[in-house]
């Protein structure tokens, strides 16, 4: 009985986030626009559908957390119109799940894996890449990461401390965080005197700076993933998923967030 009713309050928990989403719809003539959004690409995401409500006047919703959060969210039954996610293994398992248009299923940003301090702290380094191994041995205190159980900024640390050899004598030093945006905030409020994070959420907060950035083959492909969700369509939703794509506000705004636009070609 205890197992049941702890599945059950995992379930809530799950869905209360969703939940709060669509506890307030708009009218059927003037559809609000729901979208699951990865937490490390959220300040862009934010910044375009404000653009897009000013030109339109639809109204977007979002729901910003761990990408694997929000998988979770949509599998157990909630149903927003976009998915973004930080890695293409979440947009999988929701696909997998008959819960994503799978044909929608496009990459819409890539960035670079960093080592964030606080702005003019003396433990910054510039932007060697070449010397991130004695970068990382010469931070003092602990270095925020995501957790890589579930989250992919986690993962992709994991990975890279892992390629330049650091991650077995720093592991006792980590300070884990729900999100990339969560770990960024660990360092902002000095619980953690460094963080390794993505380059977009360094270029969307005032008070970090890049120490270092990973070598690009140390991890895998940073890769945030955009998906039409299914049992929720309506046209506005879809113009609003080929604005986030195509767009040149869209792609402007990318940009100035410290993002790359993937090559559509390659896919």
């Amino acid at each position: 009985m205890n197992k049941i009713l702890s599945f059950i309050l995992v379930a809530i928990l799950l869905l209360l986030p969703a939940i709060g989403i669509f506890a307030m719809r708009s009218t059927p003539d003037r559809p609000e626009i729901t979208v699951f959004c990865a937490a490390g690409i959220a300040d862009a995401v934010r910044s375009i559908a404000n653009r897009y409500q000013e030109q339109t006047g639809r109204s977007i919703r979002m729901n910003v957390a761990a990408s694997s959060t929000l998988a979770r969210q949509i599998t157990a039954g909630a149903t927003p119109d976009v998915y973004i996610s930080a890695h293409p293994r979440w947009t999988e398992h929701v696909s997998n799940n008959g819960r994503i248009d799978r044909a929608s299923c496009r990459c819409l940003a890539s960035c670079r894996l960093v080592l964030a301090v606080p702005r003019g702290s003396k433990q910054r380094a510039g932007y060697q890449s070449d010397q991130i191994a004695e970068i990382l041995e010469s931070l003092e205190g602990k270095i925020a990461i995501a957790d890589p159980t579930h989250v992919p900024a986690g993962q992709y640390a994991t990975e890279a401390l892992q390629h330049v050899g650091r991650f077995e004598s720093l592991r006792d030093r980590f300070l884990t965080a729900a999100s990339v945006s969560a770990t960024a905030r660990l360092v902002q409020l000095g619980e953690a005197s460094a963080g390794i994070v993505y380059s977009s959420v360094v270029a969307a907060a005032d008070d970090l700076e890049i120490a270092a950035l990973f070598p690009i083959d140390s991890h895998q492909s940073i890769r945030f993933m955009i998906a039409r969700c299914v049992g929720n369509r309506n046209t506005p939703a879809d113009e609003f998923y080929s604005y986030l794509r195509q767009s040149d506000d869209a792609k402007s705004c990318y940009a100035d967030f410290g993002f790359s636009l993937c090559d559509e070609s390659a896919e």
